[in-house]
């Protein structure tokens, strides 16, 4: 007989813009409960560092959501916004820049890094700080800056000094270019810094490879979508391998050539050289921070997926992070996706044994999102008949 108590965990990312990884997950749920009724299902939320971690680990892990005005990404042209942070077991928080700093806080045409900064990001830090974390994940996706962190390290007690020993104001001169105010460094004064930084564990949740500077660096990949054009780049690119020199000589910190160190606009090199913090895998932080591996634990099958499931997928993204944990575990992993991009196929080496869509019939992103609520249960429903008649053979 086909055994029907079957063990499943659900471990999806959310569908942005659609359903968050936890209503995906009930979704799912919904549908292999058509094929399975008797099975025990866990659904748990988890995420890769960008959007919505924060938000997924409070759930996964009953946390506290903190509000505090910080600065938007204009600084003092905008009035204060209202951020938030997370803090799991009293001690740890979970910060994402884009709270503070995010693309979203801007219409198009405000887009331009030449006007915004991190600076926010260093009050969402201290304000971690002064409620006792002492262990602190930083996500760093959805980023509107270019400004390799220093309003950040700012708010956080660094000053940055010209050749005429003047005090550069990152986040508060409007009268210069962030590029001409990054180009003008040439000392860094560490004296007023917050020292608590240098007591407590900080990670940057990363899932990009992006050096600092050059064609596959910080302004060149990733400014244009924050509204820089090329000769923002060219600048941007120029002042911010003059800033890292700065550093080396002033910090001790080598961050040219940190895979990552690109990210956010520089922020993952901010995070090694002003906060002594170091850069990792959004999806392995998450996983191990709601003890995934104990979760999975005697499960027959494990349910993963994504809104778009591509090439990019196997580059650290929830599914194969998820995937890969199984494998060390001989626990079949299966994925559903909204939709199939260019290289889906590539996850097949990264532990996902099958893979089903959620969209069919020809219809386009914006009527499958209308009809997501009926499509993802019916997806789940295939899979796990799949599985079923799997089962059979197996007989």
């Amino acid at each position: 007989m086909i055994k029907e108590h079957i063990k499943v965990v659900i471990a999806t990312d959310s569908f942005k813009g659609n359903h968050s990884s936890y209503s995906v997950g009930e979704l799912m749920k919904t549908g292999l409960l058509r094929v399975f009724p008797q099975a025990d299902v866990t659904v748990i939320s988890v995420a890769d560092g960008g959007d919505g971690t924060a938000e997924s680990l409070c759930q996964a892990m009953q946390g506290r959501v903190i509000e505090i005005d910080t600065v938007g990404p204009l600084g003092n042209l905008r009035s204060a916004v209202n951020s938030k942070y997370i803090i799991l077991n009293e001690n740890i928080a979970v910060i994402e820049l884009a709270e503070s700093a995010g693309l979203a806080y801007l219409s198009a045409d405000e887009r331009n890094p030449m006007n915004t900064s991190t600076f926010g990001l260093g009050q969402q830090i201290v304000g971690a700080l002064n409620n006792g974390c002492r262990e602190i994940y930083i996500g760093l996706g959805g980023s509107a800056t270019n400004d390799l962190g220093l309003g950040m390290a700012q708010a956080l007690g660094y000053r940055f000094f010209d050749s005429d020993e003047k005090n550069i104001d990152i986040m508060g001169d409007t009268s210069r270019t962030m590029a001409e105010k990054i180009d003008s460094i040439t000392k860094i004064n560490s004296d007023n810094v917050d020292k608590r930084i240098f007591e407590a564990k900080i990670v940057a949740m990363c899932d990009v490879d992006n050096v600092l500077c050059g064609k596959t660096g910080a302004s060149a990949i990733y400014g244009p979508q924050k509204g820089a054009s090329p000769q923002m780049v060219e600048k941007l690119d120029k002042a911010i391998a003059g800033a890292a020199i700065i550093i080396e000589k002033d910090l001790g910190k080598v961050i040219s050539e940190i895979p990552g160190a690109g990210a956010a606009g520089g922020s993952g090199a901010a995070v090694i050289a002003f906060l002594n913090g170091s850069l990792k895998r959004g999806i392995e932080i998450i996983l191990d921070l709601i003890d995934f591996d104990s979760i999975i634990s005697g499960a027959d099958v494990l349910l993963t997926g994504e809104g778009r499931l591509d090439s990019q997928t196997a580059n650290g993204k929830v599914p194969v992070g998820v995937a890969g944990r199984c494998m060390k575990k001989n626990i079949p992993c299966f994925a559903i996706a909204g939709f199939l991009g260019q290289g889906w196929k590539d996850v097949f080496n990264c532990g996902i044994s099958g893979v089903e869509s959620s969209m069919y019939d020809g219809r386009g992103l914006n009527e499958s999102i209308k009809t997501s609520t009926e499509d993802i249960p019916d997806a789940a429903e295939r899979m796990f008949r799949i599985i079923r008649g799997a089962m059979l053979i197996e007989k």
